[in-house]
This record gives structure tokens, sequence and C-alpha cells, in this order.
């Protein structure tokens, strides 16, 4: 597939990769546009024509589950209370999903040369958000707020953490330049370490728990072989069938607030989200086979309130959604519905997958990020939420940018 207007490409993703960290820095869903102009300009780029090619290059199940699972997107609408705002979601869903599929097509037509200049881009961009955050540890946040007029939120506590490992991240990226002409493995393997380090620019709680365990967990997926992604879809799969036929009878939220310590900020989130989930997936277990319509976490549990036994009215039983990837759609969308879901997402993480096998460096790195996202989507962020979707597609974007520096190096060794 060939590029018509290369250089529009190559503009495009060098301001994507530049301003995507520092915008992200500043509010998290000014990503959208970008990933949105750099689909545009990837259309554009392309040609009607080729563009069109790259749908058809798809292979049949790619082509059929993706339109399946938006038209029972919209069949749910038929039974949720709020038809309109169910509507306006699948259209955003649908959108988001063609903006980072055009995305990818984009960073996979770079050619090597542009990649380095990408990555080039991307790493100055990351070395300024980390001065960021250390200037407002030290500052209160007064330098953020001179410069974007925004107050700096605290990270919930962990400053020196997160500091700390943006710094070695783009540490480990200089180390790579110097060497890049010696060993392509390294430099991609430190460009795509920087790129997981993006996803520690979210505040989350479930960070420290998250990171250490998306590591672990890279490893033990890599050591079982080809069928490590449809072992990782399986395991999502049936627990969360193991959670929705256990919570509330082989334990409980009042228990766990039992045996948390008490008065912890972390400890109270842990139970609020606990409650919320006993409350979610009693409503799945009412209409467990199709759900209760798309946006029906908005409304369903406006009416109820959580009350702790250590902690007392806590807040809504359900605030906007679950806060947990798989019972958010399982309630909406019901089982199937989430069989979809995770049909489409195999298929995407499958792809993802069979390019990055050359390398172990790179497969590493995109299970990490891969099992990260997926903890962080289970404890944190809405199932249909635009910014933390365009999110993903910019991080897997510019990953694949990063393996393309190392194309060269890898021809070389085959041969």
């Amino acid at each position: 597939m060939t590029v018509r207007y290369p250089n529009v490409l190559l503009c495009t993703f060098l301001l994507l990769g530049f301003l995507g960290p520092i915008l992200s820095y500043v509010t998290y869903r000014s990503i959208v546009p970008l990933c949105v102009l750099a689909a545009c300009s990837t259309i554009v780029a392309l040609g009607p024509s080729q563009s069109l090619k790259a749908i058809q290059n798809l292979s049949l199940p790619e082509k059929l589950i993706a339109p399946i699972f938006v038209s029972w997107l919209l069949i749910t609408t038929l039974w949720s209370p709020d038809t309109g705002r169910s509507l306006l979601s699948v259209l955003k869903f649908s959108g988001t999903a063609i903006v980072i599929f055009f995305l990818l097509v984009g960073a996979s037509k770079i050619d090597n040369s542009s990649a380095k200049k990408i990555v080039i881009s991307l790493g100055l961009s990351i070395l300024l958000v980390a001065f960021l955050w250390v200037s407002d540890i030290f500052s209160n946040g007064s330098i953020s707020f001179f410069l974007f007029k925004f107050f700096y939120r605290e990270p919930f506590g962990y400053y020196w953490f997160k500091a700390a490992l943006t710094i070695i991240s783009f540490s480990a990226l200089i180390i790579g330049y110097i060497f890049w002409k010696l060993n392509y493995k390294f430099f991609t393997f430190s460009t795509i370490v920087l790129l997981l380090f993006l996803m520690v620019s979210f505040n989350s709680r479930t960070l420290m728990v998250a990171l250490p365990i998306a590591i672990i967990g890279a490893f033990a997926l890599k050591a079982i072989g080809r069928n490590r992604i449809k072992f990782l879809i399986g395991a999502l799969f049936i627990s969360s069938l193991i959670l929705v036929s256990n919570m509330g009878k082989t334990f409980t939220a009042a228990e766990v607030s039992n045996a948390l310590p008490r008065n912890a900020s972390a400890s109270q989130s842990v139970i609020y989200r606990m409650h919320i989930w006993t409350f979610t997936i009693n409503k799945i277990r009412d209409k467990f086979l199709f759900g209760w319509g798309l946006g029906t976490s908005r409304s369903i549990g406006q009416d109820s309130s959580t009350i702790d036994p250590n902690y007392g009215n806590m807040g809504e039983a359900l605030p906007l959604h679950p806060h947990n990837l798989a019972l958010h759609i399982l309630l909406e969308t019901g089982l199937v519905g989430y069989i979809l879901f995770l049909t489409l997402i195999y298929l995407i993480l499958n792809n993802f997958d069979q390019n990055t096998k050359k390398s172990s460096a790179s497969s590493i790195c995109f299970l990490t990020i891969t099992i990260l996202a997926i903890a962080l989507w289970h404890f944190n962020y809405s199932a249909w939420a635009s910014w933390w979707l365009h999110q993903l597609g910019f991080t897997s974007a510019m990953m694949i940018v990063a393996m393309r520096t190392s194309t060269a190096f890898w021809i070389n060794k085959n041969e």
C-alpha cells in the first residue's frame, strides 16, 4: 500500500508524538482531537482508494465482528432507560473505533527514517512532562498553573514514584540513542519502555499494584507461547464469570470493610468499589443474557445509596459506571455483548502479538502495556470512555512507530 503524501503523515505524527504526552498531562481528554487529526491525515496521505483498501485488507473475522458488536450495541438501546443518550454512546464508540483504526494504519505506514524522527519528538515531549512532574513537586503546582492555567492535583501521593519512573525511562531512551547504530534491539526496547510509562501518567491508585503484576504477567504470557492471547482472553472471561457468581456469596463488601485498615484512603476506595460491584452484580444476575441496555449505568443506581457498616453512606450505589470493564459490559449488553467484545479484543491483540513476535523485547513490552491497560480498565474507567480508548490508540500507534525503527536490524539479523 503506497503513501501518496508521506510528508502529511510525517508532520501529523510528529505533532501527535510531541503534543500527545504534554496535552495528556494538562487534561487527558485533549488527546482525542490529536488522534482524530492523525487519523484524518492518514486518509489524506493514503488517498480514498488506498484507505478503502486498508479496510478490505482486514481478515474476514475482523470484518464481521466489529459491525456485529456495534449492531448489538444499537439493539441494546431499545431497552435502555435513556435511548437518546445510548444512541449517542454508540455513535461515539463507533467514531472512536474508526479513528483508532486509521491511526494504527497511519502508524504502520511510517517508514524507518520518519519513525526515528517521531520517536525523537516523543522523547522530547516525555522529557518536558518529566520536568513538569518534578517541578510541580517542588513548586506545589505553580509551574503548571502559570504555563497551562490549571491547578495541579496531587496524584494520590505518588509524587516521587511517577517522576522517578519517567526520568528513568527517558534515561533509557537516551542510552538507546547513543548506541542505536550498534544495537537496534536495545534502541527499540528503550523506546517501548518509554511508551509504557505514558500509561503511568494516569493518576490511579491501582497503579502501584497493577504495574508489577503487568510486568510479571507479561513474562508469564510470553512463556506460554503462541496461544498466549487466547489464554489471556479466556482468563478474563472465566474470572468475570467467577466474580459474578461468587460476589456476595463467598465474600461480601461488609467483610472486606471489616478486614481492611480504617480511614485509609486506599481502603475506602477498595471498599466503595466492592459495594459498587455487589450492586452491579445483583443487577447483572437479573438480566444476565441480554443486559439492561446501553447507558443503564448512569441511571440504575441513582435512587440507591451505598451504606457501609464502618463508613456509613459512601454515595450512590452505582456512580456513572461500575469501575470495572467486565461488569460494565455485562450489565449493559449482557453475556452476548461481553462475548462479542472479548472476541473483538482478541482479534486486535492477536494481530499486535503476531507483529511483535520477531522481537522478544517488543513482545514483552506489548504484553506489559496490554495487561496494565486491562488492570486499570478493570478498576477505574468506563468501557466506553472515548478519551481512554483514544489514549490506548495513541500508545499503540507510538509503539508501532517505535517498532519500525528496528526493522532494518531484524532484516539484517535474519540474513
